[in-house]
């Protein structure tokens, strides 16, 4: 954790640390106004984080991966059925596989390969791969405005995170 905060938080101008404060309290008053659980609003407080470190590094921290992986693990054991658990776990494992492949084939980073990777113990395959849909037609949606308002081009950067987090978003209230 050390290295993440020398990292990434550091450097982070005093902008980018009031516009994060900002997110994780909406975050956990939204978490709180519906009652979220507890490890609901640790995962939705992991999230809000790794969108705002994906924006201004383009780089997802291997920490908070693991500890995302580490709260979504804590999320299926809560559960108790075992057959629950190894589907999640074959979930996990299949997501995994057909996301290494898709980056390979595309521009898909590391980061958000392990990112929806880890979301697939929680939501499942049919969820997540929804999903991951909606957060490639956000992704391309806010690529194509950008490129019209002359602030991209073609082969600039983009982040996946956020297009994710907001996919996740709109999932849980759907």
């Amino acid at each position: 954790m050390r290295e993440l905060y020398r990292d990434y938080l550091k450097p982070l101008g005093i902008r980018w640390k009031i516009f994060l404060i900002l997110l994780l309290i909406m975050v956990n008053t939204a978490n709180l106004l519906i009652r979220a659980s507890l490890d609901k609003i640790l995962i939705c407080n992991i999230l809000s984080v790794i969108m705002i470190l994906d924006i201004r590094y383009l780089k997802i921290p291997d920490a908070l991966i693991v500890f995302l992986l580490g709260s979504s693990i804590l999320n299926v054991a809560t559960v108790g059925d075992i057959n629950f658990i190894i589907s999640r776990i074959l979930v996990f494992f299949s997501i995994s596989l057909l996301m290494i492949i898709y980056s390979l084939i595309s521009g898909v980073g590391g980061g958000d390969v392990k990112l929806i990777s880890v979301l697939s113990l929680i939501f499942g395959f049919k969820e997540i791969l929804c999903i991951f849909i909606l957060s490639i037609i956000l992704a391309a949606a806010a690529s194509v405005f950008l490129i019209l308002m002359k602030k991209a081009k073609l082969n600039t950067k983009i982040p996946l995170s956020p297009f994710i987090v907001v996919a996740v978003a709109i999932f849980c209230l759907h």
